[in-house]
């Protein structure tokens, strides 16, 4: 894609707050995310299933990219109530292979560790596969 045209596109991208609707996109960036470098998980497909039960409704928090409409990214918060030192979990952040490069992973991130802020975490803990 030409530099102008990314960058046009690049713009375009909307963080949104997870609404419902978005369940089934949040399920099936993140499963192609996972099995494309790792494994699917119980612990993935808990949490993929019933975003707003394990996530959401806990006291955490989930964002999407969306371009055109169309969701092309993720990211969430899980909430870790028992650990004073790290009260979150940067978890569940996907792009779609077809929007990569465009910046969303930084925006995406950038959205969750302002709202993590906000709600007064000093620290995310990030855990990473290798």
């Amino acid at each position: 894609m030409h530099a102008d045209r990314r960058k046009s596109v690049a713009s375009s991208i909307e963080i949104v707050d997870f609404m419902d609707e978005h369940a089934t996109a949040f399920r099936q960036l993140n499963e192609a995310w996972i099995e494309r470098f790792f494994s699917l998980e119980d612990e993935d497909r808990r949490l993929l299933n019933d975003p707003r039960g394990q996530l959401i409704d806990p006291g955490g928090y989930i964002c999407m990219a969306l371009l055109q409409g169309e969701a092309v990214g993720t990211c969430a918060l899980l909430a870790m109530p028992d650990d004073p030192k790290y009260p979150f979990e940067l978890v569940k952040m996907a792009v779609t292979p077809s929007a990569q490069g465009l910046g969303i992973g930084e925006k995406l991130g950038r959205r969750v560790l302002a709202k993590a802020a906000a709600w007064g975490a000093e620290r995310v803990y990030l855990e990473s596969n290798p």
